[in-house]
This record gives C-alpha cells, structure tokens and sequence, in this order.
C-alpha cells in the first residue's frame, strides 16, 4: 500500500492545511511486476481488480499497438497514468496493450481515488495535467515519426526520452535505457536495418555514445533548420449530402421522453458493412463494368503498341 499524497507531492499542496490530515491516512494498492515476468498485461491487472486507472510509481510500462502489420510502442514510466479502457477499441487498431517490464509498480485508482476527487476535486485537476502531459508527449513523438531523415528522427527521440529518463553528466546526457534496434524503430516507425545505419552513423559522427548500461547523448536536440511556414488547412466535416459515416438529418434527434442514447465507438463500422451489403448488387455491377472497360483500354494499347513496333518505310527522291 501507498498513501495517496505520496503519489504525488503536489496533492498535498492542492489540499486545504486542514484536510491533509485526513487525505494522509487513505491508502493506495501497489502491485509488482516480478522479476521474469516481463510482459505483463496491465490492463487485465485493472480488470481483475476493478480498478478504473494506475499511476506508474517505478520502472516502465510498454503501449504497444498494432495497424495492419506496422506495430507502434510507447513508454510510459514514473508518475505516468494508465487509464482501463473501453472493450470497443477503435475500428482501425488490430491490437492494442500496455505491458509491465520487471520490477515495475504500480500504484491502483480505485474508489479511494473517487472519494478524494469528490471532497478534493483539485485532485482531478491535477490528475488531468498529468495526462495532458502524456499526450504532448505522445504528440511530439508522432511528429518526430514524421520527420525525412531517420538520423534526425532518433537524436530527436532520445531527447524525448531524456526528458523522463536522462541525468546529465560531464560527458553528455546518459540515457539509461537498453533498446534494441527493433524497439526504436517501432518508436520512430523505421525499419530495423534503417535504424542500424542511421545509429552507425550518429556514432562514428560522435552524436551518440553506446554504453553497457544505456546511451550517452552528446549532441544537441535536433533545431527548425527555417521559419515556421503557413499553417495547414483546417480539416471540416461534410454535412451537405447523406453518408454512411453521417446521420441523415433529422435521424439522430431522439423523440421527446426519450433520452438521448451515445454513439458506441463502432456504430461507423455498422453502417458501413449495412452500406456495403445493402449495395453489393450495384458494387459488383459497376466493379465489372470497371473491368470490361479496362481490358478494352489494353487492348487498345496493345495494339497501338505492336503498329508502333512496324518498320517504317524509307522515302527517296
């Protein structure tokens, strides 16, 4: 067990000098991940335990999710929250888990949370600071994925992961972490070989150090190269024309009394499979007429191509 105001030293200074008397003596579980088992799912510990989140209290937890065959990871360490989430994932993700690694623990939120948030809703507050600091995180490394050169990508990577991780020492910023080649591809979303050159090539230029337990980063963090540009054009939702995607209008307004019913995650799902059943006669005829009249376009090339093939006859005076 833990005390909730050691979680976090803040909370203590969130409470009225009165009431930290009381929040003092509330108590948190603390699980352990044991040593050889690495992998263990933490979002079947939540379910087993009834417990709505965790704060990560030591070590490092691994998000790891799957689109199609490219597979994504994200670390989560000290002071991190795990939220449980819904069984509806979302439409586009094959796999989605988050995994202990040894000697990892944490710390439950459960009732005794929502009692503290309920007489103390700064503690809510605070709670949601930490997790819009986990999704500036996860937003920088989904631009850093986005950066050309794989070098850039990886010296922009480790001093993301220095910010959490790293301690300056006179030789540089040691970063003790042991990743392989594979883990920090699928950080940056390269490829295992790609990622090998791109380390050759930061050490030999004295970037980056190897050590037996971590990194050494030496060279600074990667800087814009030129002025900001114009902001990118604001993305708007359609709503001029029906669509399986959009409610008709009229359609998603419940009738007076009754209430109002949320949208469940894979409704768009639904309706696009109703779509697609509902119009497979039409699908199939246009898929073969799209057919019919690309074989007509090659044989169309073909044959232009054989006259082109010809010998040309040669004039003379």
């Amino acid at each position: 067990m833990v005390g909730l105001l050691d979680v976090d030293p803040d909370f203590e200074q969130l409470l009225p000098v009165e009431e930290r008397e009381v929040a003092g003596k509330l108590r948190l579980p603390v699980y352990r991940v044991l040593a050889g088992d690495e992998g263990a799912d933490v979002g079947e510990l939540l379910a087993q335990t009834r417990a709505f989140g965790a704060i990560v209290l030591d070590g490092m937890l691994v998000q790891r999710l799957r689109v199609a065959d490219q597979v994504g990871l994200r670390l989560l360490g000290a002071g991190d929250l795990v939220i449980r989430t819904p069984d509806a994932n979302l439409i586009v993700l094959a796999e989605s888990e988050v995994l202990g690694t040894p000697e990892s623990r944490l710390a439950l939120l459960d009732e005794t949370v929502l009692f503290a948030v309920r007489r103390w809703p700064a503690i809510a507050v605070r709670l949601l600071e930490r997790y819009a600091d986990q999704s500036q995180t996860l937003a920088a490394q989904l631009v850093i994925g986005q950066m050309p050169r794989v070098d850039r990508r990886l010296m922009a990577l480790m001093w993301l992961l220095a910010d959490r991780w790293g301690r300056v020492t006179k030789s540089g910023t040691h970063l003790p972490l042991n990743l392989t080649h594979g883990t920090l591809g699928a950080l940056i979303g390269a490829r295992r070989s790609t990622v090998t050159l791109a380390l050759g090539e930061l050490v030999e230029r004295g970037s980056l150090a190897k050590r037996q337990n971590g990194w050494l980063v030496i060279e600074p963090p990667p800087q814009p190269t030129r002025a900001p540009g114009d902001r990118p054009d604001l993305p708007t939702i359609r709503t001029d024309h029906p669509s399986p995607w959009q409610p008709a209008a009229g359609n998603d307004q419940p009738s007076e009394g009754q209430p109002r019913s949320p949208r469940s995650r894979r409704e768009p799902e639904r309706e696009h499979r109703r779509w697609v059943r509902d119009n497979a006669v039409e699908q199939r005829r246009k898929a073969a007429l799209l057919i019919d009249s690309s074989r007509r376009l090659r044989a169309l090339q073909n044959a232009r191509n054989q006259r082109s093939r010809l010998p040309r006859r040669r004039f003379t005076a």
